[in-house]
């Protein structure tokens, strides 16, 4: 990210999704717009931040290494996603880690996820191995291939990781804005698993779920909010949730900028420069009048 000085510095520490829910009390109606890594932001100042900007995947450590006052790292990633997105107030936060999301879906006994279409991704990063040296020289062994067929799948925590990362799959799935839309899947999926009657009266399997959970996610929801929300999802009729996936799509409201004017990054601004359009979309999406939209 760029420090407002022209001097450049690289994040240790990236966030890979950035998914923004809302529930509406009285109707029950669910909505979520995904936001792209890439998209580039202006950053509040605070300390010795004056003037930075980047891309958003960049905010929460931007904050968290730089001790900004008002909550960390999420507390920063907060204040930039209102501000983008034009929202009030983001009432609730969470992180969860890849071996949190993991953990916590294989305590649950799996998800059922409808996948729309199938795919391979011949090019799935294998954990651990990022810049292994491969035998005979290229990057072979630094990859795995995964298969995804139409239709429902039962996924371990391991298949779902890999459902919602995969960035190189086939078949239309090559990019963020489909990879997102497959993370909303994979998040509804979790919420109606772990709400089954089977789950919630099992006490070992709940105390599993906080334990796996308990060093691999951050939170800000306190104990009446966890009960508040756990009522209300229960008669959230997720078949009919409003979604909405930000991208560079003809008919979307990003667009891709000159890489020269941003450090050679590929970086997504909002069309016109203006983050106007998004705002409006983001209004009638949680209004309930935006129809879903995932363009690629």
């Amino acid at each position: 990210y760029n420090i407002g000085n022209g001097e450049v510095k690289h994040n240790g520490f990236l966030t890979d999704t950035i998914i923004v829910g809302s529930i509406d009390k009285n109707t029950k109606q669910v909505a979520m717009v995904s936001i792209p890594r890439d998209v580039w932001v202006k950053v509040p100042n605070f300390g010795k931040i004056k003037g930075a900007q980047g891309k958003i995947n960049s905010i929460y450590n931007i904050g968290e290494s730089n001790n900004y006052p008002d909550g960390g790292g999420m507390g920063l990633l907060t204040q930039v996603v209102e501000q983008s997105l034009g929202i009030e107030e983001i009432h609730y936060s969470a992180r969860v880690d890849f071996a949190g999301f993991r953990e916590g879906i294989d305590t649950l006994g799996g998800i059922d996820v409808m996948v729309e279409k199938s795919f391979d991704d011949y090019r799935y990063p294998v954990e651990g191995k990022e810049k292994a040296s491969c035998p005979g020289g290229g990057d072979s062994c630094r990859f795995k291939h995964l298969r995804f067929d139409a239709g429902l799948n039962h996924m371990s925590g391991e298949t779902a990781l890999g459902f919602a990362r995969s960035r190189s799959g086939t078949n239309g799935e090559g990019s963020d804005f489909a990879r997102a839309a497959r993370q909303q899947k994979v998040l509804i999926a979790a919420k109606d698993k772990a709400l089954k009657t089977e789950n919630l009266l099992d006490p070992v399997k709940v105390n599993s779920l906080f334990k796996e959970l308990g060093d691999s996610i951050e939170t800000d929801l306190d104990v009446s909010a966890l009960v508040a929300l756990y009522n209300l999802s229960k008669e959230i009729d997720t078949s009919k949730v409003n979604s909405l996936v930000l991208s560079n799509a003809s008919d979307n409201y990003l667009y891709v900028a000159p890489a020269a004017s941003y450090g050679g990054a590929y970086a997504l601004l909002p069309k016109g420069n203006s983050w106007t359009e998004v705002h409006k979309a983001i209004e009638k999406l949680f209004n309930g009048t935006q129809t879903t939209q995932t363009s690629q």
